[in-house]
């Protein structure tokens, strides 16, 4: 979530909080009770996008880069070992289709180094009775063959996490979007009843409904209080 909304969902805590620790007062107003609902039920829901959005991202960024780091290393290593074949035997033209120096590997992009690990993993093939002096066998190809697919599974997995975060932010600003109506055109006009008859409760509605960058410490005290409440 960004700043604002992170700022905006402690407000909302506040919010709760305040109206909890004064239900008394407002138990028998229908219309609070009504509005004070519809509005205190979207705060599990942003919770949940949010949370859900945390998730998804740790498993892109962690899985798909860990994965990609080894395909690296071991496509950097199969490519030392035949263009030293390469090279010894004078196959220039093999050499200069495996020729793949570090830099080159970390810059491609994910389609491109699937494209370089299997012309590796071909030119191995084909050149493996040669290659086995230079330690490369068959389960050294089948390695790199298997995280090779192993790879491609990650990368539409991480699209799929793209789209559910995509999917989960735009929930998630669906749903500030109807807690601030809710608050702006329902709660912030039905306090106005306790203006004269509850100060206290009106004065603590309104200026939690101000509170913003409230410190995490604060923040636990919240949640402390509310589930205490509830």
């Amino acid at each position: 979530m960004t700043d604002n909304q992170e700022n905006k969902l402690r407000m909302y805590f506040t919010v709760s909080a305040i109206c909890d620790c004064n239900a008394e007062l407002w138990a028998d107003n229908e219309v609070f009770v009504a509005d004070y609902k519809r509005f205190e039920s979207k705060i599990p829901q942003i919770e949940k996008c949010r949370d859900l959005m945390k998730i998804e991202n740790i498993i892109t960024g962690s899985i798909k880069s860990f994965d990609r780091f080894e395909l690296e290393e071991m496509a950097f290593y199969m490519s030392g070992k035949i263009l030293s074949f390469a090279k010894e035997s004078g196959n220039q033209a093999l050499f200069a289709e495996v020729r793949n120096n570090r830099d080159n590997l970390v810059n491609s992009t994910d389609i491109e180094l699937i494209g370089i690990c299997d012309v590796l993993a071909d030119q191995a093939s084909t050149n493996l009775n040669q290659l086995l002096s230079f330690d490369i066998t068959t389960e050294s190809i089948a390695s790199l063959q298997q995280h090779v697919s192993l790879f491609y599974v990650n990368i539409n997995r991480a699209k799929s996490s793209h789209l559910k975060t995509k999917t989960a932010d735009e929930q998630l600003r669906k749903l500030f979007k109807e807690s601030d109506e809710l608050l702006r055109n329902k709660l912030d006009n039905d306090i106005e009843f306790y203006k004269s008859s509850d100060p206290e409760f009106y004065g603590q509605f309104k200026t939690a409904r101000i509170v913003i960058g409230l410190e995490p410490s604060t923040m636990n005290e919240i949640r402390k209080m509310v589930s205490a409440i509830n």
